[in-house]
């Protein structure tokens, strides 16, 4: 993920179970799954994993909402 003024890095946190098919959701360019979670620009709280590499909105058919998964530390001790 890239950096700007105001993000410096971030975890997300995949329950494994899940993480193959959040990944299939990832466009595909050269043979290879192409991964990339974006801040949204009009919700800052608001993360996506981008479902193609171009597109004017995001929407479900773009994007997948990964919010939730933003540092769900819950899942690593089994509390979520």
């Amino acid at each position: 993920m890239s950096e700007d003024d105001e993000y410096r890095g971030d975890f997300f946190i995949f329950p494994v179970r899940e993480f193959a098919s959040i990944i299939g959701t990832a466009p595909v360019a050269g043979g290879r799954r192409r991964v990339y979670i974006s801040r949204c620009l009009e919700s800052p709280e608001r993360w996506v994993l981008r479902r193609k590499q171009r597109f004017e909105t995001v929407c479900e058919e773009t994007c997948l909402d990964v919010s939730s998964y933003r540092r769900d530390f819950g899942l690593l001790d089994g509390s979520a």
